[in-house]
């Protein structure tokens, strides 16, 4: 009998034994593994989540001089091109906007119109654009 690892094993059943201890260990390293991997799994859905949330939004902002007047006076008012605030570039889209100040029929209501340009660097932007677009539009 040999003493070892908590107690005395017959020749060969020691050897035996420390290999059931590798495998118990090898069996929860591969658990802790997998659990490590769910983790990081979990962290990068909320990463992007978060982000994803945050950078949902492209801004534009456009500030029409006259507005009262132009109302009453034009069918259409016309922006110069714009590109919309955004961290990346992917996201900077550059367009023209077009407003009927009366709506359609003279109802009252404003009608808006995006006119995506190809601007000086088509190849950097994301398409199909999936971002939210906020639009800010100034009377001044």
């Amino acid at each position: 009998e040999v003493a070892g690892c908590g107690g005395m094993y017959k020749r060969g059943a020691r050897a035996e034994h420390m290999n059931e201890h590798v495998e118990l260990l090898a069996a929860e390293n591969k658990v802790r593994v997998e659990e490590n991997k769910a983790l990081l799994e979990i962290v990068a859905v909320l990463e992007s989540n978060a982000e994803s949330r945050w950078m949902a939004t492209c801004v534009l902002e456009w500030i029409v001089d006259g507005f009262s007047a132009k109302r009453q006076a034009e069918r259409r008012i016309y922006s110069d091109e714009m590109v919309m605030s955004h961290e990346h570039v992917a996201h900077r889209y550059p367009l023209l906007l077009t407003m009927r100040p009366n709506g359609r029929n003279d109802d009252g209501a404003v009608g808006l119109r995006f006119v995506p340009r190809r601007g000086e660097h088509p190849h950097r932007l994301e398409w199909p654009m999936k971002k939210k677009v906020e639009v800010r539009i100034v009377n001044q």
